[in-house]
């Protein structure tokens, strides 16, 4: 033990200083470079054909809610038409369902309505389900031209 060389312990203290360092700077330089594959987005799941246009501007959305229990439609650029009625018809149990309405154009140019696969009485609301053959027909009649319609139908309605 005696034939051992000493080393100064400043110089050991050095070496740690420097190793502590250097290793600090690659864990934080990795974690910059590092890919994101953990986080996932969260996707909106939206019933085929979500997106269709009555008229030049006027654009309604159709939305997936509540666990496929409902949709929620969506218009836009209603500021050039002066009524819209919509009617979206399926089949729950091989027994055929609809519900329907129309929007009261106040000014604003959007507008939603929430859609219920089912009914609703006294606050208890029974939910249908098997959905099949489902069909939206949207009319509007804008300020100036003639009356728009679309119809978009779905067979399956994947809810």
């Amino acid at each position: 033990m005696e034939n051992l060389p000493k080393i100064p312990q400043s110089n050991i203290l050095f070496n740690m200083k420097r190793f502590l360092v250097l290793f600090l700077l690659f864990c934080f330089l990795t974690s910059l470079f590092a890919p994101a594959t953990y986080a996932r987005r969260r996707r909106r799941r939206r019933v085929p054909g979500r997106s269709s246009s009555i008229g030049a501007s006027t654009r309604v959305f159709l939305v997936r809610r509540r666990g496929g229990r409902a949709l929620l439609l969506r218009f836009y650029g209603l500021s050039r038409v002066s009524s819209v009625n919509y009617i979206l018809s399926y089949t729950s149990n091989s027994i055929p369902q609809g519900v329907g309405g129309s929007l009261n154009l106040t000014g604003a140019n959007s507008d939603s309505r929430e859609l219920l696969f089912g009914t609703c009485s006294g606050g208890i609301c029974v939910h249908h389900t098997n959905i099949t053959n489902m069909k939206l027909t949207v009319v509007s009649s804008p300020k100036t031209g003639r009356i728009k319609k679309i119809t978009r139908s779905y067979r399956k309605a994947k809810l």
